[in-house]
């Protein structure tokens, strides 16, 4: 039997457990699967999954069917696939931006967006080559394009994709590699990209003017984490001709400065 002590006016009963680490199985399980199918970027099937966190078939089938219906991961019933759902990213903004980050992030985005009738978004990098779609700010004009949260790209594409490559540490061997499996809707040469690339390195922003979709003028800057690398990116998403080239420029402008400003309330939380 125990031996009763009294502590600082608080009664113990044996071993104090206040600090004794708890763990319960299904929600360990629960975050394992979830962080996979963050780092990987790509939906996964249940028999994947299972085999991949060593988590028994029909336990890790009863977790996903749980977590879809709590609407953080989506079920692709054509492809028998889970996925990070837009429910997710907004628990995990909510996590994150805390103490008005989140209201002031909002504001200067619609700012962008109603100024220029343009859709500014912010995008996450998730796994090894992919950028998720975790902010939108739509365009407030009738004809628009049409962008989802959740959404995915490959690393290197588009605007952001010349970002990533710019603020990145890959080397050639790399870039030629990954740049080998993009396709684009007019495609360019290593050559040009890498051009490109470093030209968005010395100017801050990078334009990609309907290489990368045909007719839409997506233009993109970085968001610095504390230790100056790159996992974030703020772009604007408009038409081809839609803005003469003085104001695709003040676009350009006014991305970076979104993107410095950004950098300053996540890296001041």
């Amino acid at each position: 039997m125990s031996r009763k002590t009294t502590v600082s006016g608080k009664v113990s009963l044996g071993e104090n457990t206040s600090t004794k680490q708890v763990i319960v199985k299904p929600v360990e399980s629960a975050i394992r699967i979830l962080r996979l199918l963050g780092n990987s970027g790509r939906p996964s099937t249940v028999t994947i999954i299972a085999r991949e966190l060593a988590i028994n078939t029909s336990t890790c089938f009863n977790i996903l069917r749980t977590l879809v219906a709590s609407n953080v991961l989506d079920f692709d019933a054509d492809t028998k696939t889970y996925a990070i759902s837009t429910g997710a990213i907004g628990v995990a903004n909510s996590a994150i931006l805390t103490g008005g980050v989140a209201g002031e992030m909002q504001r200067r985005m619609e700012e962008v967006a109603h100024r220029y009738g343009i859709t500014v978004g912010l995008w996450r990098r998730v796994g090894e080559d992919r950028v998720l779609l975790v902010w939108l700010v739509e365009s407030p004009t009738a004809v628009r394009i049409m962008l989802r949260l959740g959404q995915r790209l490959p690393l290197l594409i588009g605007a952001s994709g010349r970002v990533m490559c710019a603020f990145s540490k890959f080397d050639a061997e790399e870039i030629e590699r990954r740049f080998a499996s993009l396709r684009w809707h007019a495609p360019l040469s290593l050559q040009q990209y890498l051009s490109e690339v470093a030209q968005t390195a010395q100017q801050g922003y990078a334009i990609d003017n309907g290489t990368f979709i045909r007719g839409a003028l997506g233009i993109a800057a970085p968001i610095f984490e504390r230790d100056r690398s790159v996992r974030s990116i703020v772009s604007s998403t408009s038409f081809v001709g839609q803005h003469d080239s003085g104001d695709v420029n003040r676009i350009a402008e006014e991305v970076k400065r979104l993107g410095a400003d950004l950098t300053r309330l996540l890296t001041e939380m």
